[in-house]
């Protein structure tokens, strides 16, 4: 019985420890994982948007977006973080729009854990370039078949489940943030 109870404490004891260094980890890595995460949207945003020299958070209803602004301060654009579930897990993308919301400038993976050398392409700029310029009337599609249609983006050849999540990533972020825009307008 004393074995027993011995053994006990000499656990709780250590996982006790074990807890308050995990949060005190937690509490010193949050604020340099935010200032990374922060830096790497405005490389994207300038990297899918060279002419921006402005980048202004606007918190809408239920999202977060980045208005852009020129060497005039004139508004060129929106960008949003966009982030879902992919095959493997989940994958964040940074979107940018012109400013009427009606054109994609582009898309830039930022975090992805997809399949290395498959879903993993997702990152690749044979993929991302595909939604330059496509039309945001409707939503894009993700398709097996090379197309000449605006808003068809090719899946990558046997990573079509982590195609179809960027896809439906971009697809779902850019509709609720245009229904917000609306109705602030």
């Amino acid at each position: 019985m004393k074995k027993i109870f011995k053994t006990t404490i000499v656990l709780t004891t250590i996982s006790v420890i074990c807890g308050f260094l995990l949060a005190f980890v937690s509490a010193l890595t949050e604020k340099p994982i935010a200032a990374n995460q922060h830096k790497k949207i405005g490389e994207a945003i300038s990297k899918l948007s060279p002419a921006v020299k402005k980048i202004e958070e606007a918190p809408l209803k239920d999202e977060q977006i980045y208005k852009l602004f020129d060497q005039k301060q004139s508004l060129i654009g929106y960008a949003v973080v966009a982030e879902g579930p992919g095959y493997q897990g989940q994958i964040k993308i940074v979107a940018v729009t012109d400013s009427a919301f009606a054109t994609l400038e582009g898309i830039q993976v930022i975090e992805s854990s997809e399949t290395p050398g498959l879903g993993a392409k997702i990152t690749e700029d044979f993929f991302t370039k595909q939604f330059k310029g496509t039309k945001l009337a409707s939503p894009l599609e993700c398709t097996k078949e090379k197309t000449d249609k605006g808003d068809k983006i090719l899946a990558i050849s046997g990573a079509t489940i982590s195609s179809r999540a960027a896809v439906n990533i971009v697809n779902n972020e850019l509709q609720k943030i245009k229904q917000e825009i609306t109705e602030i307008k």
